[in-house]
């Protein structure tokens, strides 16, 4: 396990087939990343949803956090890296309320941007 990288999921959440998947299991998980710090009320926002949450993770949640940690990849750097580290420490320290974020927006992130290839490169 590293100190940034994308978080570990329950394996029975885990599509190994899936591109993105590959690509995201590819590298070490981490302690933390940047999509933890954007989902920090990741169980507020849970507890809007009226029916099945797990669902609701599988099939809109999930994706869109699978999105970010791919953006997040691509273009990661020891600065990105140290960013999100600096970031991760004020949340600690000064927690704050956290960004809010809504069922449409969440919506919108699990929405295909790219296409993912065999060999891991998006295609626009």
């Amino acid at each position: 396990m590293s100190l940034v990288g994308p978080r570990p999921e329950v394996p029975r959440f885990v599509q190994l087939a899936d591109p993105i998947w590959q690509r995201v299991l590819a590298v070490r998980p981490g302690i933390t990343d940047h999509v933890t710090l954007w989902l920090r009320s990741e169980e507020d926002l849970l507890a809007q949803i009226e029916g099945d949450t797990e669902e609701y993770y599988a099939k809109e949640l999930q994706p869109a956090k699978l999105r970010g940690y791919v953006a997040y990849l691509e273009d990661r750097t020891w600065r990105t890296d140290l960013k999100v580290l600096l970031q991760t420490l004020a949340a600690v320290v000064v927690p704050r309320e956290s960004t809010r974020l809504s069922v449409e927006k969440v919506s919108r992130l699990a929405q295909p941007k790219n296409e993912i290839r065999d060999d891991h490169k998006a295609v626009k």
